[in-house]
């Protein structure tokens, strides 16, 4: 019954957390759509998955994601292994498997600070930026368009997404303007 009771406020927690933010975010003239689960206990990348949200600001459309191939290995007493985790899927398998070892982010620091859990490969959050009007990708590659964040609240803050927005406009910009016409054509 605990257990229960436990989960229920996990939801709560959740559900006022999202309400948070999609508030903060109409408040500041985008619309936020949170796809995935999100609550204070379980902020650090890692717990994720694939697509999270998607902010929209006018014909700018941000998707935010988790991503990158995660492989993990929490150990127990005498260096048994408890749990192994391998997903190159985006998947949010992490949460899955290592919910019932690793209560929250605290527990999640803990475990690696002692070096029960070992982290071969892990994921970050990244963000993709596209332009409904231009119908085109804006901003840097998918190599260059990282979080310095590894708190999902923190990238979903409304001061975080305008400044995504106002990066990608800006960088689309300054690509544009980079090119100058000629008698031959576009140069550098």
């Amino acid at each position: 019954m605990d257990r229960e009771k436990r989960n229920n406020s996990i939801l709560q927690e959740q559900t006022q957390e999202i309400k948070k933010l999609v508030s903060d975010a109409r408040q500041a003239g985008m619309e936020l759509e949170v796809m995935q689960f999100i609550d204070a206990e379980h902020c650090a990348c890692i717990w994720y998955g694939g697509q999270i949200a998607q902010a929209v600001r006018g014909d700018l459309i941000l998707d935010i994601y988790a991503a990158g191939d995660v492989i993990a290995r929490l150990n127990g007493k005498g260096d048994r292994q408890l749990c192994f985790v391998k997903d190159k899927r985006n998947q949010g398998t992490f949460f899955q498997e290592m919910r019932s070892y690793l209560a929250n982010d605290k527990e999640l620091r803990r475990a690696e600070e002692s070096g029960r859990l070992q982290f071969y490969n892990n994921n970050w959050f990244e963000w993709r930026m596209y332009d409904s009007q231009a119908k085109e990708y804006i901003g840097p590659s998918l190599l260059d368009n990282i979080f310095d964040a590894d708190d999902i609240l923190e990238c979903l803050s409304v001061k975080e997404l305008q400044s995504i927005f106002e990066y990608a406009v800006l960088w689309q910009s300054e690509q544009e303007g980079m090119y100058e016409e000629n008698e031959i054509g576009p140069v550098l």
